[in-house]
C-alpha cells in the first residue's frame, strides 16, 4: 500500500498554526457549534496519532515509511491497548449533548466505539478491527481483540477462521482494503447526514481517499454550510473550507470544549453482560452484548461455581437444588482489568444484565445489576439458550495474539519440512489422537499428529512437553502457536507453499 503515500514533498509537510490563531479559530468553530442543527464530524487517522497509532501519510506514517523503504522505530501502542485521546471523550461528550448528530470515521483502531459513540451515531467506512460480521445472516461480532483476517494469499479474502453461532457461516472482517466496496449501509448513513448536515467538521484526514473525500467536498460546495478543516498537512478541499485550522486535534478540541464551557470526560471502558439462568434445564449462559445488543467476546475466561469455563459458549450446568450462582469473569486485561465477581439467584428462568464500568486510571469497576430492565432497541433479538450437551463440542477460543512474534528462534528446527502435505488431510478429520474430540484441535509441525487444544483436555500442550516438539498450527483460523516462546507467531516460511497447501485443506481453495 505504499503507493498511497504522499508523493510530493510539500505534501509531506506540517504547518501549525499559532497561537492567537488557534484559539480565534477554536472560538469561531464553538459559535457555530452552539447554532447547528445538524453537526457532523470526520475523523481520519489524525485523531489518534496521540493514542500511540501511527498515521498513514504523515512525516512518520506507515506508507510515507513504506515508500522510502524504511521502518518505523518510534514505539507503536496496541490499538486494543490504546486509550481514546481527547479529541475521541469531547465527541462523545458532544455527541451525548445532541450537538454532533453523526460521526463518519475513516479509521479501523476501533477507538471511536470503545470511546462511547454508540454504533447508531458512526459510520466506520473502512471498517472496525473488532468487529467482524456474518457471510451468510450479516449478524455481527464485537471482539476485544484484533479480529482481523490473516489476508495470507489476498487482502480480498476477509475470512477469520470463525464461525456464526447462528447460522454456522464464515466470519468476515470487516476491515475496507483497496479494492474493496464500502459497506452500503455505512455508506448510505454517511451521505444521508452529510446532505442534511450545516456544519461539517474534519479532523485529523488528509481528504485523499475517494468516495469518502467526495462528502466533505460536497459541503465545501453547499454555501447554506459551513466546512471546517483541521489537519496540519495540506488538503486538497482547503480552498472549500469556511475554517482552515493547522493544529493537532487535541489542542483544537481542548480550547473548543473551554469556549463551550463542557467538560471533557474521562474515558470510561463500558462493558454490558448477561446472565441468562434456564432452571429448567438447570443451566446459566453467561455473554456480553454491545450497547446496541451486538454480541460481544470480553472475556479469557470464566468460572462459574469453581468450574472453569475458557471458551465460548460460556454454559454450565448447575445443581437443581442450589441458591446462587457465583460467577467470576476474566476479561483481556488491557487496561489491567480485574476480574468482576457476580452472584445471581437461580431458581428461576431470567436473563439478568450487568453495566459495567470500568476506569483505567483508577482500576476500579463500577457494577449495576439492571435485572431485566434494559433496552437495546427495537432489532434487538436476545441470544437463545445454547444446549449445554453439545456447547463444549461447539466451543471455539475467540481471541489470538494480536502481534504474533515475528523473530521465533523455534520455528526453523521444529517445523519439519514436508510437513504440509502429510497432515492436510488431518484438517478433515479434526481429530484428536488422544480423546478424539473434534472441537478445537491443532498439529504438530514437528511429526503431524492432531491434537486437541488447552481449550478442551490439553493434549497438545502435553505432547509439546513431553516430546519437545514446540510448533503447533491452529485447525481454526491457521494461527501458529509456540510453546516455546509463549506466544503466537508469524514467518516468512507461512506464506509460501506450507500455509497454502493447509489453507487449501481447509477452506477448499487457494
Amino acid at each position: 500500500m505504499a503507493y498511497t503515500a504522499h508523493s510530493k514533498p510539500d505534501q509531506l509537510e506540517e504547518h501549525f498554526d499559532t497561537e492567537e490563531e488557534l484559539k480565534k479559530s477554536a472560538k469561531h468553530l464553538a459559535q457555530l457549534l452552539r447554532k447547528t442543527k445538524h453537526a457532523v464530524v470526520f475523523t481520519g487517522a489524525g485523531v489518534s496519532t496521540l493514542c500511540g497509532i501511527p498515521d498513514f501519510r504523515g512525516p512518520n506514517g506507515v506508507w510515507t515509511l513504506a515508500a522510502a523503504g524504511e521502518k518505523r522505530t518510534e514505539p507503536v501502542t496496541n490499538a486494543t491497548k490504546a486509550i481514546p485521546s481527547l479529541t475521541h471523550m469531547a465527541l462523545v461528550e458532544l455527541q451525548s449533548r445532541g450537538i454532533v448528530k453523526f460521526l463518519i470515521s475513516q479509521n479501523c483502531d476501533g477507538l471511536h466505539r470503545k470511546s462511547g459513540i454508540p454504533p447508531t451515531s458512526i459510520a466506520e467506512l473502512h471498517g472496525n478491527r473488532n468487529l467482524e460480521r456474518c457471510s451468510k445472516c450479516g449478524k455481527e461480532y464485537l471482539r476485544d481483540f484484533d479480529a482481523t483476517a490473516s489476508y495470507i494469499f489476498s487482502v480480498h479474502d476477509h475470512r477469520t477462521g470463525r464461525k456464526c453461532v447462528v447460522c454456522d457461516g464464515d466470519l468476515l472482517d470487516s476491515i475496507i482494503n483497496f479494492g474493496d466496496n464500502l459497506p452500503q449501509q455505512q455508506l448510505d448513513a454517511a451521505w444521508s447526514n452529510t446532505k442534511q448536515s450545516d456544519l461539517f467538521i474534519v479532523i485529523g484526514s488528509s481528504l485523499t481517499v475517494a468516495p469518502a473525500s467526495h462528502m466533505p467536498e460536497y459541503v465545501g460546495k453547499n454555501p447554506k454550510a459551513n466546512l471546517v478543516i483541521c489537519n496540519l498537512q495540506n488538503t486538497p478541499l482547503d480552498n472549500l473550507a469556511n475554517i482552515r485550522i493547522h493544529a493537532r486535534s487535541d489542542d483544537l478540541m481542548k480550547l473548543v470544549m473551554q469556549e463551550l464551557e463542557i467538560t471533557v470526560p474521562p474515558f470510561i471502558l463500558n462493558r454490558c453482560v448477561c446472565v441468562h439462568v434456564n432452571a429448567n434445564i438447570p443451566a446459566v449462559h453467561v455473554y456480553a452484548v454491545d450497547s446496541d445488543g451486538t454480541p460481544a467476546s470480553l472475556f479469557q475466561g470464566i468460572v462459574i461455581n469453581g468450574n472453569k469455563l475458557e471458551a465460548d459458549p460460556f454454559v454450565k450446568e448447575f445443581s437443581v437444588n442450589l441458591q446462587n450462582l457465583d460467577i467470576e469473569l476474566f476479561f483481556y486485561g488491557h487496561y489491567n482489568e480485574p476480574p468482576v465477581k457476580l452472584s445471581v439467584p437461580c431458581k428461576k428462568t431470567q436473563r439478568r444484565y450487568f453495566i459495567m464500568k470500568y476506569n483505567p486510571m483508577t482500576g476500579i469497576w463500577q457494577v449495576e445489576d439492571k435485572e431485566e430492565n434494559i433496552n437495546f432497541g427495537p432489532k434487538y433479538q436476545p441470544q437463545k439458550f445454547p444446549d449445554p450437551k453439545d456447547a463444549k463440542t461447539k466451543s471455539q477460543p475467540v481471541g489470538f495474539s494480536v502481534q504474533p512474534r515475528e523473530n521465533c528462534p523455534h520455528f526453523n528446527t521444529h517445523v519439519v519440512l514436508g510437513v504440509a502435505s502429510k497432515i492436510a488431510t488431518a484438517f478433515h478429520e479434526n481429530t484428536c489422537g488422544v480423546c478424539a474430540d473434534k472441537s478445537e484441535n491443532w498439529v504438530c509441525l514437528s511429526c503431524g499428529k492432531t491434537l486437541c487444544s488447552r481449550y478442551v483436555n490439553g493434549h497438545a500442550s502435553e505432547h509439546a512437553e513431553n516430546s519437545g516438539h514446540l510448533i503447533v498450527l491452529s485447525f481454526s483460523d491457521l494461527s501458529v502457536w509456540c510453546y516455546g516462546c509463549s506466544d503466537y507467531i508469524k514467518d516468512q516460511f507461512l506464506t509460501t507453499m506450507f500455509v497454502g497447501e493447509l489453507y487449501k485443506a481447509k477452506f477448499g481453495e487457494n
